[in-house]
């Protein structure tokens, strides 16, 4: 007899449909029972703000808007908005998690039925079943305690989350909950970690891998289990293709995808010590507590140049860049920040050898330290120009002195009168005392917290034009006042941050980057230009670079056996450096050898980076401001006689010093040493009581030298003596080698570094008699004698054409 299919196919229909009813009935009924037989006053209520303040990691950006890191109390997350992440990495998690999302009510009674098959086939409760608003339930109100309990909590709940919230909320809400493994709660943060991107930028091949790692990071994390990583993510594109979310050529593209995972560098951790500042001014300004700001997803865009950040952080770590250790092993320890000259913007800061403990000791933050001879342009030098009228060109004695008991030295020998650019330039220690005292104490130190230089109440002597404070500076804050200089006489308050943001995108702080004058833009010149000769050819002349000017001071404090600290101050007009060297403590067997200085090895650090800013593009120079003039002095008078004279036109080369000037403050006066010297006045002759020839004239200038000149009976010319005394002298010559007969007499003048002569005086004869004779010959002029031709291109009493 044949068997109708069809009728039994529908006769099997039937009987499945009454299986499910009755299946599903006693589901209610056991429900019911179960409920009944539990205290649902312990029930948890649902709660919203559980799923709206969840803790968002705290977020850092470089000033390229690049993410460059993150803090977070205990969980790493950052929300991203639904409209940020593409449709199909959203139906990435939908295909692996929740296939029916957008058509149940929170609860998918076909998944619950499967589950609990499987749960009565296993014999206890299993995972199964969940939706993602079970799920998000799950994460965010109860435990994951597998119990009946728990799950009627959370199915009661999740049918509340779907009466509040669109489908889309949710998954927005899910999407930055779940956790991801390596750290990481919410797609944002997962993407970062695992492949240095952001949600927005996801492949499909990563998306899926990501939502694969759901069900079980601790299975299927890829930087765990690259393979059962890769097997769950191809599983999961084997869903999204089963369900139409993608193509099966978009399927076989994904499967081929390599996995590449971001990883984390040394370099970038070490970006820990900007971070912690950045974290610590931005509580400041905002008054938000640590905890709250770290888990408040704020996002804080900083002043980090990321790339030199980087570099820098590659040179402190390099041990060649630093003396050897102390005999226990100790390392020599280092602090180097880098602003923007003109804003005070942080580009790098690294607060020792190697980044150790969040929040831990930054020396370029918070260690107080010496500034030694780097402190002269700030506090003494600086108001002397600005307050006080000096110029490069002041002379200052560097001699002995002593005030109450206070006696500075320098090293090696006194150099006597000395310019204020060289005392500088060489870092002399007795001038810079002198001006000090003769300045004022008090004057210079408001000049110098003016640039945010702080002082303790025992910094009131003269040892500060040194360096000797009670406690000391810290690099960040010396960095800040140096960029006066550079920045036109406006200081910068260094800042790390250009602006704060909230969850939501909302700006709560935005830098304004102000700057104070503090100096007029001509002492900020003729300080850079000072400094900048110290660069060339002065202490900081390891710093020397012909085709990236800058401008630097040194600083070396000594100790008993050798240097306790080392400074370099440098900048140019895009950036302003500060690097330290020493141990954290000075003691027998911690300390510098008296080699390492401020010019060593902190100038190998700053010349390196410089180079790197600077491989392919062309440095800046200083631009001289027009206030300012440069005008050629007469060497000779500075030195000799400490007097401010311009160069006359027959100053030789090598005898003038160019220094600049304010234009107001410019010499007039020219020098009158470099010229044709004139002749003396008050030549005469007379017998001397020996009745010799007696030579008398008057001295006309100090810097001419006379020479006097004799003719005998037969016209023969000899120089019988050279003259040189001061303007004014009266000069008194008896000539005892004259016997009897008529002599004639006459001067030259003569300029003996120009080796120029003047015109000569008149010739003037006397008789010498027999020394009995009681009355002497008359002198006079004998114009019958013809003189021999002392210039060969014009006549005796001509003025001279000057030769050099």
């Amino acid at each position: 007899m044949a068997v109708n299919k069809k009728k039994v196919k529908r006769i099997i229909g039937i009987i499945a449909k009454v299986f499910a009813v009755t299946l599903l009935i006693s589901i209610a009924v056991g429900t019911v029972y179960f409920i009944k037989l539990i205290d649902t006053t312990k029930w948890k209520d649902f709660d919203p703000t559980k799923l709206e303040n969840q803790a968002q990691t705290l977020v850092f950006f470089d000033k390229d808007n690049k993410p460059i890191g993150g803090m977070f109390s205990s969980q790493n997350r950052t929300n991203i908005k639904i409209t940020d992440i593409s449709p199909t990495i959203q139906k990435c998690f939908i295909a692996a998690e929740d296939v029916r999302f957008y058509s149940h009510p929170g609860v998918d009674i076909r998944r619950i039925i499967g589950a609990f098959i499987t749960d009565l086939r296993m014999g206890h409760i299993s995972q199964g079943g969940s939706t993602i608003s079970q799920q998000l339930i799950k994460n965010t109100h109860l435990t994951n305690e597998q119990t009946i309990t728990r799950k009627l909590q959370e199915a009661r709940l999740a049918l509340q989350l779907e009466r509040v919230y669109t489908k889309d909320q949710i998954l927005e809400m899910y999407i930055n909950t779940v956790y991801f493994g390596n750290g990481a709660y919410g797609l944002q943060a997962a993407a970062q970690s695992y492949f240095g991107k952001n949600a927005s930028e996801l492949t499909i091949a990563q998306g899926a891998l990501l939502a694969g790692v759901l069900k079980g990071p601790g299975i299927y994390a890829p930087h765990l289990h690259m393979d059962k990583s890769i097997a769950r993510r191809d599983l999961v594109l084997d869903l999204m293709f089963k369900y139409n979310f993608i193509t099966k050529e978009e399927l076989a593209t994904a499967k081929k995808e390599k996995v590449i995972l971001a990883v984390k560098s040394k370099e970038k951790e070490q970006f820990g010590f900007f971070l912690d500042a950045a974290s610590q001014e931005a509580e400041s300004i905002t008054k938000i507590a640590h905890e709250d700001m770290i888990s408040g997803g704020y996002r804080i865009y900083t002043s980090m140049d990321s790339s030199l950040q980087s570099y820098c952080d590659g040179l402190i770590s390099d041990k060649n860049n630093f003396p050897p250790p102390a005999k226990d092993g100790e390392l020599v320890q280092s602090a180097l920040v880098v602003l923007d000259s003109k804003t005070g913007a942080v580009r790098t800061v690294v607060g020792g050898r190697e980044y150790t403990t969040k929040m831990g000791f930054n020396r370029a933050t918070s260690s107080l330290r010496q500034p030694g001879s780097a402190i002269k342009p700030v506090l003494v030098y600086g108001p002397a120009i600005d307050r006080y009228g000096y110029t490069g060109a002041t002379m200052i004695q560097d001699e002995p002195v002593n005030y109450n008991g206070y006696a500075p030295a320098d090293l090696g020998k006194y150099l006597g009168w000395v310019t204020l650019r060289q005392a500088l330039v060489r870092s002399l220690n007795v001038p810079a005392v002198r001006v000090l005292h003769d300045v004022g104490l008090s004057s210079c130190k408001d000049f110098a917290s003016r640039l945010g230089i702080r002082f303790d109440k025992g910094d009131n002597n003269l040892s500060l034009a040194l360096g000797g404070f009670t406690t000391g500076v810290t690099p960040l804050d010396f960095a800040g006042a140096y960029t006066a200089f550079p920045n036109g006489g406006r200081v910068s308050i260094p800042s790390f941050i250009s602006r704060i943001e909230d969850s939501e995108g909302k700006v709560i702080y935005q830098s304004k980057y102000e700057t104070t004058p503090v100096m007029t833009v001509d002492t900020a010149f003729i300080m850079t230009d000072i400094l900048h000769n110290a660069a060339a050819s002065g202490t900081a002349s390891s710093l020397n670079m012909p085709k990236i000017p800058v401008a630097a001071k040194t600083g070396t404090v000594a100790w008993d056996k050798g240097n306790r600290d080392v400074w370099l101050a440098s900048y140019n007009p895009e950036y302003t450096m500060v690097t330290w060297m020493g141990f954290d403590r000075t003691d027998n067997t911690h300390y510098l050898s008296s080699k390492v200085t401020g010019g060593s090895y902190p100038a190998v650090v700053q010349k390196a980076i410089y180079t790197y800013l600077y491989k392919n593009r062309e440095a800046p120079k200083f631009v001289v401001p027009d206030t300012v003039t440069v005008v050629a002095l007469d060497k000779k008078a500075l030195l000799e006689t400490q007097q401010v004279l311009l160069a006359s036109p027959l100053t030789p080369e090598d005898q003038k010093l160019y220094e600049y000037f304010p234009k107001s403050q410019a010499p007039t006066n020219q020098s009158t040493y470099w010229q044709v010297p004139i002749s003396p006045t008050g030549f005469s002759l007379s017998l001397s009581i020996n009745n010799y020839p007696n030579i008398s004239f008057l001295v006309a200038q100090d810097f001419a030298r006379y020479d006097l000149y004799r003719i005998d009976g037969f016209g023969q010319t000899v120089k019988i003596k050279e003259f040189k005394a001061a303007n004014g002298t009266i000069i008194n010559y008896v000539d005892n080698t004259a016997g009897l007969g008529i002599w004639q007499y006459y001067i030259l003048p003569v300029q003996p570094d120009l080796n120029v002569t003047g015109s000569p005086t008149q010739t003037l004869s006397i008789t010498v008699t027999d020394p009995l004779a009681t009355t002497p010959q008359d002198t006079g002029l004998l114009p019958e004698i013809t003189l021999p031709n002392l210039f060969p291109t014009a006549s005796p009493l001509a003025e001279p054409t000057a030769t050099p």
